[in-house]
């Protein structure tokens, strides 16, 4: 067994194909599954049950789950002795949601550049619940999400980062064709009785998205079972639904000024929904070992970014 064997092991659990893994680590479908064969009579266990797709094994699960974490151990390692020189050096895994990432990263990843041009950072963009899976597994250095206590898991580190407002967006005309006034909306929607709304059509995000599942919990307490006319875990397409008049929508605001140009924003009211709309965006790393300095500054300068 050597390093390459986690390597290996990885690529066929994620392709779950010798042939595609194969291709993806540029080696030969034979030597692929002969290094696969050898490493399961070393261990005297099979890691993958042969069908199609191919599957892990319990042996085979176990296996990784260790093989992950001794990877991003050996990352860690080679950080360290490269020597001063070239500690600051490397690839810094961050896994954050896309639209939350498309708002807040592109100037913390210009200044962090300039200011550690050996860096590489790879942006690893998914769910709150992929995300997490990624971390807990040691694939990512650092994390940024929104996390309850009930997706908490140990060996996990997690530090504030700032408090993300959620706003209901409505296009003009939208309201309009409602009867709705907007200065007639704004005192109401401000103390969280969402009830003015009950008529008025939706697009929104699911309840396994954060700002969704805040706002159906938010319809839930005002005793509203919202007109849903589209549900969509992309932020960026329920906003364009919203600029087009199909809905009203709830959109985090920094998600706003970044995601429409100025001139459709224009088209749009937008309400603030009180103190309950609103959740804590937190960082999170692995816990214990090695920390990277260049994740520090990371946080620092995402921290300046949004005070």
């Amino acid at each position: 067994m050597n390093f390459q064997s986690l390597e290996y092991v990885r690529a066929v659990a994620e392709e779950r194909s010798f042939t595609r893994a194969a291709a993806k680590l540029h080696v030969t479908q034979q030597t692929l599954s002969a290094h696969i064969a050898g490493l399961e009579r070393e261990l005297g266990r099979e890691l993958f049950v042969r069908r199609a797709p191919l599957e892990l094994t319990h042996e085979g699960a176990v296996f990784l789950a260790h093989a992950d974490r001794l990877r991003a151990e050996l990352a860690n390692l080679r950080r360290e002795v490269a020597g001063p020189d070239r500690l600051q050096a490397g690839t810094l895994r961050v896994g954050v949601a896309y639209t939350r990432g498309r708002a807040l990263l592109p100037p913390v990843i210009e200044r962090l550049c300039r200011e550690y041009p050996n860096v590489r950072v790879q942006l690893d963009e998914g769910t709150n619940d992929e995300i997490l899976a990624n971390l807990a597994a040691g694939r990512e250095d650092l994390a940024i999400f929104a996390v309850t206590a009930a997706q908490k898991r140990p060996g996990i580190v997690l530090e504030d980062f700032y408090e993300e407002r959620i706003a209901l967006l409505a296009s003009k005309g939208l309201l309009s064709a409602h009867g709705l006034a907007p200065e007639g909306l704004a005192e109401p929607l401000s103390r969280g009785d969402l009830s003015p709304l009950k008529d008025l059509p939706f697009v929104l995000g699911g309840a396994a998205d954060i700002t969704g599942g805040l706002g159906l919990s938010l319809f839930a307490d005002a005793g509203i079972d919202p007109v849903v006319r589209v549900q969509s875990n992309n932020m960026e397409t329920l906003l364009a639904l919203c600029l087009r008049g199909v809905g009203a929508c709830l959109c985090p605001r920094n998600l706003l000024a970044t995601a429409a140009p100025p001139e459709a924003r224009a088209a749009l009211e937008a309400f603030d929904l009180g103190p309950g709309a609103s959740y804590r965006i937190l960082f999170g790393l692995p816990g214990g070992g090695y920390r990277w300095a260049v994740t520090d500054a990371f946080m620092r300068l995402a921290r300046d970014a949004v005070a």
